[in-house]
């Protein structure tokens, strides 16, 4: 290709194009660089907030009077990536349903759990564990 016939153009005019094309170029890698920066500050702070979401969780339903069957009563327990959150217990009777809730720390409850409670508790803190 001869120099006056660049791009079936004159030299000039082919110049002008490609400062044209490496223009265009440079401007949408410096606006990928900016979405990209932009998505990594995003990433980096929902990384953050999710350590005090909820993201752990364990159910356990069970009958908790013999008269009553269905398994009504349920205990759950809803904890963060530290084990932080709490237990709510459900007790379904012929009478109503009576709601309790335990606050659990680093993985314990200060209150006594009873067995349904401990099971939800120790599903939440394998949950993640390859076993949900």
């Amino acid at each position: 290709v001869s120099q006056g016939t660049l791009f079936g153009e004159d030299y000039e005019e082919s110049l002008r194009t490609l400062a044209e094309i490496c223009d265009v170029k440079d401007r949408a890698e410096e606006l990928i660089h900016f979405i990209n920066d932009t998505l990594n500050e995003r990433i980096t702070r929902l990384e953050k907030s999710m350590g005090r979401s909820y993201q752990k969780m364990g159910i356990v339903k069970y009958d908790a009077f013999k008269e009553m069957g269905g398994k009504l009563s349920f205990a759950c327990a809803l904890l963060n990536d530290r084990d932080d959150g709490f237990v709510l217990n459900s007790i379904h009777s012929k009478d109503g349903c009576y709601n309790y809730i335990k606050e659990i720390i680093k993985g314990e409850s200060y209150l006594p759990l009873g067995d349904e409670e401990a099971e939800a508790l120790e599903q939440a803190k394998q949950y993640g564990m390859g076993n949900e």
